[in-house]
């Protein structure tokens, strides 16, 4: 079971993971989320972050798999199954959207 204080420990880090993504530092950001990842590999915010990146990179097929693996990690979070269901919609595919 994830810690709750880790999980808090990781909002100041996702905050600047979104922080550098807005500002276009995707080579930092992604470096940032693979360190995250390697420290608390199941906080699905993490891999959410990474949709977010490989959003902005045009990676669908990575958005796409990043947001799978939140999705198993909460599968009761709607923003995570909608995040999931918008990309797929953006790739074409409205049934499992």
């Amino acid at each position: 079971m994830t810690d709750t204080r880790t999980l808090d420990a990781n909002l100041p880090r996702l905050q600047a993971i979104e922080a550098d993504i807005a500002a276009g530092r995707l080579r930092e950001a992604g470096v940032a989320i693979e360190a995250l990842a390697a420290v608390s590999p199941a906080d699905p915010r993490v891999y959410l972050a990474s949709s977010v990146l490989a959003r902005a990179t045009g990676d669908l097929p990575g958005e796409i798999a990043s947001l799978r693996r939140a999705v198993a990690l909460a599968p009761r979070r709607p923003r995570v199954r909608l995040e999931l269901a918008k990309a797929l919609a953006r790739a074409g595919n409205h049934p499992e959207a």
